[in-house]
């Protein structure tokens, strides 16, 4: 919704803001091609965006950051659409209006059960998790070619691990072998957009990623893990040294 004047209904994100994004302006206008504008930065940023009346004049900032750093660190995607952005403080007592972006987020739902994932990596329930012929012409995972899933898929014959426990080794080696392409496909088909810091930090970290070798699942360490966490959750110790448990490594 489009609010007038009033401060006090700004959402808790907007209050806990130190830093904004200027988009538009310092300009005049008046108030209904104002709303107007306000929406279409938003809907064109995916974030919220907040009118400002300062010194006579109307500006338009969008986001929400805590810190300078996480500003400078969406400036460049900004500046995809609107080339004079910059870094502004938040101005939260002069917002006469704003327009709060709605984004629709799919964290609710774990990654390795997650179907529209394992439709497009071509992952079956069945015990063969993998199933060839993934078409990389019609799908965004297309460059997760069938070598690359194999290889990944460590644990498919393991019989004491449940269909999920090998789903957990299979993503878990996927980001571990091509970290890049991970989050350029899987982790952002899954969040959108990362606006958040965490979401920020987490793209970062894994463009930087090197790649790693695959996990290779063991027995012995599945049986004493289990038995720690059994008997650490029934006792409410927190730790990792074994009480009545074998210690094989």
């Amino acid at each position: 919704m489009f609010f007038q004047n009033l401060y006090c209904q700004l959402p808790e994100k907007s209050l806990q803001s130190r830093f904004r994004i200027k988009v538009w302006g310092p300009t005049q206008g008046n108030n209904d091609t104002l709303k107007l504008k306000t929406k279409k930065i938003s809907d064109d940023l995916r974030c919220n965006a907040y009118l400002v009346q300062k010194k006579g004049s109307f500006m338009i900032l969008a986001g929400d950051f805590t810190r300078k750093q996480a500003a400078r660190n969406k400036l460049a995607r900004f500046r995809r659409n609107y080339k004079k952005a910059g870094i502004s403080k938040d101005c939260n007592e002069f917002v006469t209006g704003f327009q709060i972006y709605s984004r629709k987020k799919l964290g609710d739902k774990p990654l390795v059960v997650r179907d529209s994932v394992e439709n497009h990596l071509n992952v079956s329930p069945e015990k063969d998790i993998i199933n060839a012929g993934l078409d990389e012409k019609k799908t965004m995972y297309g460059k997760w070619n069938n070598e690359i899933q194999t290889r990944a898929n460590t644990a498919f014959e393991e019989d004491y691990l449940t269909e999920n426990e090998k789903k957990v080794i299979y993503y878990l080696n996927l980001v571990r072998m091509e970290p890049k392409l991970f989050a350029e496909t899987i982790l952002i088909d899954r969040i959108g957009e990362p606006d958040s810091e965490n979401e920020i930090s987490l793209f970062r970290e894994l463009f930087d990623m090197q790649p790693l070798p695959c996990l290779l699942p063991n027995k012995q360490c599945w049986e004493s893990a289990k038995c720690h966490a059994e008997l650490s959750g029934i006792s409410g110790y927190v730790g990792h040294e074994r009480q009545n448990c074998e210690s094989y490594f």
